[in-house]
């Protein structure tokens, strides 16, 4: 392994710019906020969507009417201040009596009321802050109240509303509105994504999910407990045939173990552990000095959330040695009954609240359960969050392009957060898995586009990217950033794909510049008008991802997942253990990351080697030679990646990339798919 080994200098991190960055960390200055647009910006489903004509005069449509704040151009001149180093009121965060004078009041709020019930709608419920009243009615009575027309549109397989007009609400209220959501109807996707691999779900054995195998006090070796935490090897050779047509030979580095072994259980995908996150991000030492979360609350919002998370985080806790959670440490909150569809936000909940028990082991958390996972539903549950003080870091992994959002919901989302901000609350979403999203928009639309995720957008929200991490068996950290492209070399029983299958893009750090916030103040360092995406990075690459256990059909496994959504709970987590060693609240962490670059790690492109996968196909044409670029095509701005040989089993061989991650690319200092780095307190 030491093709490894000799590239690791330019991504280690600096002890001395750790050092110096700790005790500066409270000189950050953010100045104001705008948007880049103004005015109804039509969604592009409404552009580039299949119409289907009018929605159902009598279907029932649930929003959210929100208020404009009072003066708010004095709230983002305050906020401004509370992050400016040598203000007056720097950090000290405004209360809720203080928010007061800027919330809308009970008058304004009765006023929205009259006019939506005078239309025939449901008042459900007002926000405590009088920000937002939720309604619900059919769609003619709904469209009659906001002077607009409600179509539907069909995406992929999804049929999708969306209003024709900005919508506006008449009368005594005309004035009081500052947007309405929930007509919009596309949700929320959970960021989380299954590796390749053979075997990747394996039962927990009864002994292991009752008896402590681990222990955080007794600092146990990293591993997974049953996928291994080895996830390269040295570079080997695959010998594929299918007789008489066509043979082939691939030479190059090896993932998840020897690609010609056919024992069962030892082929497939790697996976970590609490211990290997430790590993990762300098841990030990910071719980060696008594920080492990105490004080300190994560907040975890997800639709739905799941029937078994107690459970599993359970005997996730017993297997790793953690503390357990209990109901003093462990608090549900469900909004309101659930709608809609909740498959796969059990994995996500489970993603979210193992990975935050892992980092911070001995954190409260609270997990917001949403009743679904439409944007209206999310950000009325994150404002609950906020409202109620829960915790000073809330995790957010879910989103969406952010061009297929409506305006007044990028508008609300981003004042949720700053009023969040306000707080000393640091509001944190993933910035997705979809990279650019260039190859979503050409399977979805079939049109070329890129785009960022939103409310990761938001600029006074914290977007997480992705990184993938190797443990290498010398004890070096080798981490870059997250994208997989895919090419299949066999189609299984080792027959030969003549030519081999370019699956191309699988997945990777969501990322670039918002087309409707302008660049914040602490980014001004940056180039183009436009909020970048992310700010930070943690682990994501689902080939090097985290073990979880989770129940399935009443019993319970271990399984493996990646994506952002394990990298923003990640970095919530270590944001909590960084607010508990200053023992007070710091905010939104973005202009943090911002300021003091040295506080993180620098993720660099992949090391250069030769070892990346070549080979060659003879048929009865002759024999043509593969480059290691013409298997990990399409490269795009890509000049520097890995690739590995992997076996699905079966016979099935690919060649895996890593660090290729559609346009977007790993650079020295901030990139869009890692940001500034990310977190590594090994001398803290």
């Amino acid at each position: 392994m030491r093709f490894f080994s000799r590239s690791l200098a330019a991504g280690r991190f600096r002890p001395g710019a750790l050092t110096l960055g700790l005790g500066a960390l409270s000189l950050v200055t953010q100045a104001g906020i705008a948007q880049r647009t103004s005015g109804y910006m039509a969604p592009r489903i409404a552009r580039h969507g299949v119409s289907l004509g009018p929605a159902s005069p009598s279907a029932v449509v649930t929003g959210t009417v929100w208020l404009n704040m009072h003066n708010k151009a004095a709230f983002d001149a305050a906020v401004k201040q509370l992050y400016t180093f040598g203000s007056p009121t720097y950090h000290k965060w405004m209360t809720p009596e203080e928010l007061k004078a800027f919330e809308p009041t009970a008058a304004e709020v009765a006023a929205v009321k009259a006019e939506l019930t005078a239309h025939h709608l449901t008042v459900v419920s007002a926000d405590p802050s009088n920000l937002g009243v939720r309604f619900k009615g059919q769609t003619s009575d709904v469209e009659a109240a906001f002077q607009t027309h409600l179509g539907l549109y069909k995406v992929g397989s999804e049929t999708v509303r969306v209003s024709s007009s900005e919508p506006k609400l008449g009368g005594a209220a005309a004035g009081l509105v500052r947007g309405i959501t929930g007509f919009n109807s596309v949700a929320a996707k959970y960021a989380h994504v299954a590796p390749m691999g053979a075997s990747v779900s394996r039962p927990v054995s009864a002994g292991s999910a009752t008896t402590g195998v681990s222990s955080l006090a007794k600092g146990a070796s990293p591993d997974g407990e049953v996928f291994s935490s080895q996830c390269f090897y040295a570079p080997s050779t695959v010998n594929l045939d299918t007789p008489g047509i066509a043979t082939a030979t691939y030479t190059g580095l090896t993932y998840g173990a020897n690609p010609n072994n056919t024992k069962p259980g030892t082929v497939g995908t790697c996976g970590y552990g609490p211990q290997d996150l430790w590993k990762i991000y300098g841990l030990k030492n910071v719980y060696a000095k008594g920080y492990q979360g105490q004080g300190q609350t994560v907040v975890i919002v997800d639709a739905y959330g799941s029937p078994t998370i107690a459970e599993d985080a359970g005997a996730f806790s017993r297997v790793h040695g953690l503390p357990a959670l209990t109901n003093s440490n462990f608090q549900i909150y469900t909004i309101s009954p659930f709608t809609g569809d909740p498959s796969g936000w059990n994995v996500e909940t489970t993603i979210d609240v193992e990975s935050a028990h892992s980092i911070a082991p001995k954190a409260n958390i609270a997990l917001v359960e949403a009743a679904s996972n439409s944007f209206d539903d999310f950000n009325n549950a994150v404002l609950f969050a906020i409202n109620n003080k829960l915790g000073n870091v809330i995790s957010n992994s879910y989103g969406a392009p952010e061009g297929l959002i409506d305006t007044s919901t990028l508008i609300i989302q981003d004042e949720i957060n700053e009023v969040g901000a306000s707080q000393g609350i640091s509001v944190d979403f993933s910035s997705g898995d979809d990279g650019d999203f260039s190859v979503y928009y050409l399977e979805n639309y079939d049109v070329q586009a890129t785009d960022v995720d939103a409310p990761a957008d938001s600029p006074y929200a914290t977007a997480v990217g992705g990184t993938s991490v190797a443990l290498l068996p010398n004890g070096d950290v080798l981490q870059t950033g997250w994208g997989n492209n895919v090419t299949q070399l066999s189609g299984g029983a080792y027959q030969v794909e003549d030519p081999p299958l370019l699956d191309g893009f699988g997945g990777g750090s969501g990322g670039g510049m918002s087309s409707f916030f302008a660049l914040p103040s602490y980014q001004s360092a940056l180039q183009g008008p436009g909020r970048e995406l992310p700010d930070v990075s943690a682990l994501a690459d689902p080939q090097t991802g985290l073990e979880i256990i989770i129940s399935v059909d009443g019993g319970q496994y271990y399984q493996v997942w990646g994506g952002t959504s394990l990298a923003c709970p990640i970095f919530s987590a270590i944001w909590a253990l960084v607010n508990q060693y200053y023992d007070s609240p710091l905010g939104n962490a973005a202009p943090y990351a911002a300021a003091y670059p040295g506080l993180l790690l620098d993720v660099m492109p992949p090391p250069a080697t030769q070892y990346n996968t070549a080979g060659s196909v003879t048929d009865w044409q002759g024999t043509t030679e593969y480059s290691a670029e013409d298997l990990a095509e399409p490269l795009e701005n890509t000049t520097q990646f890995l690739g590995a040989l992997l076996n699905n089993g079966g016979g099935y061989f690919y060649d895996i990339t890593f660090g290729t991650d559609t346009s977007l690319t790993i650079t020295p200092g901030w990139d869009n798919v890692t940001g500034f780095g990310t977190p590594y307190f090994g001398y803290f």
